[in-house]
């Protein structure tokens, strides 16, 4: 007799269907929720599967470049590992800018490719590639899950790797994607019960269920926060500069109390925080006895040499505008929940894994307010005379230039809405020119792990299908371009979503760097840099079925963006400045009237 876990005459019933629903309710099992998948027929018994697992919420996007940025705007938003899914061949190679970014920033993905059976490989097969470990050293892992087969160990095994991938997309310090390949062969539909197989069927299925009903593995990591060298070491650093900030840069929009941790090293430090738009400590109401600094990007050039800090305590990703300016070298310590950030080989001290953890150890051991009082206030001074400067100046003008676009867009987001920044100006000018947002605590999202132009719409709906919320994405035209098709997924929202382009006729980010203008330069390489495109995007957005409007002046994009919040749905603004005297010259006269507002309060002084 065989075995409870054996079948007799295998070959007579197909394991697929069954072999399916195992993957599918084990990385439900495992805490997934969100199945991004894009059409194609080796993929189908898993899409099968995905939809009579009532866990799983399926999610279908056409392009699978779209469907990687829209799966990491679901974890992005959810601190779950999201998974895509597609079907053999070239289709797992479009997911390779989602990957990188993925890898890059530490956010749960997991890949899951269809593929073909082995003696389809290397044969010239239709739809037939190597997937084989297709993203190399850009996955935390790679499980090949072999053939479906009906025999118990093999399903036991199978659920077993499946858990642990997507506990390997979780494990702190190493956050990031796991790619699984799946075989299959035909047939691939679900096939009726003959009277010959059909017993051979419900012993299959009940096989399945008993393995099923074993609860899944549980694959548990921790990090330290330090060893005790480490945190004397810093105990000390700390004793000895009085003059030091908190830099907080980038960070995953779901990372444990990083929020709270900050706070509460402010607190018993004294030192002043310093929070990028992109760090989710900007746009919050105000701690309570934390001295906030809002525009150090302007105000760190403008510190006498005395008032520069002394130590850097930085956390999260590496920082958009690079470390706090200071003439003199700093002592810097990074700690971040992911990789390690230290972009300028300067860091004295990285701690990896549990930051709030690493911070909240710190701020136990910490004497309290170590800060040097009379430097605190007076680099705050600065800081607030820098602020009324910038919100004086991008207030005053007409014509939209990337600072007032990005301001009145930050001034008409509702009070819990997410805001979603795209790379170069896009998310430099939120940063400059956007230091508060009052009675707000907006979530803001970003693309800063390989810090890339890509897929920026997508993500943006990934977010918005993840929270339910209101979600506005600022970028430029170059961005825009670059994901126009996923207006399609965007379309598909269900809450208020806006997509605000700045139309500054290409990359002017390019304009900031010392190629503009040189005189060694090419006549026609300056257009092959920043890539101007004349495009009609009125047009494109009514194929695509999504609400277009255009404006040139600062009250028009206000009354846009009031307009779109009481009526809701999809609209995509295209907010035009001059190029000839955007960007650049901007920075140029914002930081000429902080280093007079600077200079005329130490007068005063």
């Amino acid at each position: 007799m065989a075995s409870p876990g054996h079948l007799d005459d295998e070959a007579a019933v197909s394991p697929l269907t069954e072999w399916a629903r195992l993957v599918m309710v084990t990385l439900a099992d495992s805490g997934v929720r969100d199945v991004v998948v894009s059409p194609g027929s080796r993929s189908t018994p898993y899409i099968v599967a995905a939809c009579n697992e009532a866990r799983l919420r399926p999610h279908s996007v056409i392009d699978e470049r779209a469907a990687g940025f829209f799966a990491l705007g679901l974890a992005k938003a959810s601190g779950r590992p999201a998974a895509v899914l597609c079907t053999s061949g070239s289709a797992v190679a479009h997911y390779y800018p989602a990957v990188v970014e993925a890898d890059s920033a530490g956010i749960p993905l997991l890949v899951l490719s269809a593929d073909r059976p082995f003696e389809l490989q290397a044969r010239s097969a239709p739809q037939t590639i190597d997937q084989v470990k297709i993203f190399a050293d850009r996955v935390r892992a790679f499980v090949e899950t072999g053939m479906p087969e009906h025999h118990e160990s093999a399903l036991v095994g199978v659920r077993r790797a499946l858990a642990l991938a997507v506990a390997e997309t979780l494990r702190p310090g190493r956050r990031g994607p796991v790619h699984i390949n799946l075989r299959a062969r035909k047939p691939l539909e679900p096939e009726p019960a003959s009277a010959s197989d059909g017993a051979r069927r419900h012993r299959l299925a009940t096989v399945v269920d008993g393995v099923l009903a074993r609860p899944v593995p549980r694959y548990e990591s921790t990090a330290s926060v330090s060893d005790e060298r480490s945190a004397d070491e810093l105990e000390e650093l700390v004793r000895q500069h009085p003059r030091a900030i908190i830099q907080c840069g980038p960070a995953a929009l779901r990372e444990g109390d990083l929020a709270g941790a900050v706070h509460e090293l402010a607190r018993a430090t004294g030192y002043p925080v310093y929070a990028e738009a992109a760090s989710m400590l900007r746009f919050v109401p105000d701690a309570a006895e934390i001295t906030r600094l809002d525009t150090l990007p302007m105000l760190g050039a403008l510190l006498d040499e005395s008032e520069q800090p002394g130590l850097i305590l930085h956390v999260g990703g590496a920082a958009t505008f690079g470390r706090a300016p200071t003439a003199r070298r700093a002592e810097v310590v990074t700690f971040s929940h992911h990789g390690v950030v230290d972009p300028e080989n300067e860091a004295r001290i990285v701690f990896q894994g549990n930051a709030a953890a690493a911070l909240r150890e710190l701020a136990r051991r910490t004497p309290k307010r170590v800060v040097d009082e009379a430097w605190r206030e007076s680099v705050a001074r600065k800081d607030r005379a820098v602020r009324d400067v910038l919100e004086s100046k991008v207030d005053d003008g007409v014509l939209l230039q990337e600072g007032r676009i990005a301001a009145a867009l930050v001034g008409a987001l509702p009070a819990d809405a997410t805001l979603v920044l795209g790379n170069s100006l896009a998310i430099r000018s939120v940063e400059l020119f956007c230091v508060r947002a009052e009675g707000k605590s907006l979530e803001v999202v970003s693309q800063r792990g390989a810090n890339g132009i890509d897929g920026h719409v997508a993500l943006t709906a990934g977010v918005a299908a993840a929270r339910g919320k209101p979600t506005a994405l600022l970028l430029g035209d170059v961005s825009l371009l670059h994901d126009i098709g996923s207006l399609l997924v965007a379309r598909e929202c269900t809450t208020p979503l806006l997509v605000v382009v700045m139309q500054n006729g290409g990359g002017r980010i390019f304009d900031q760097l010392p190629l503009a203008g040189h005189p060694l330069l090419p006549g026609n390489a300056w257009d092959l840099v920043v890539t101007p495109r004349h495009v009609e995007l009125e047009s494109i957005c009514r194929g695509f079925g999504v609400r277009y409007e255009r404006v040139e002046t600062v009250g028009a994009l206000r009354g846009v963006l009031r307009e779109h919040h009481v009526r809701g749905g999809v609209t995509l603004v295209e907010a035009v400045t001059d190029p000839a005297s955007s960007a650049k010259k901007e920075v140029a006269a914002m930081r000429a009237a902080a280093a007079a507002a600077v200079r005329g309060g130490a007068a005063k002084g």
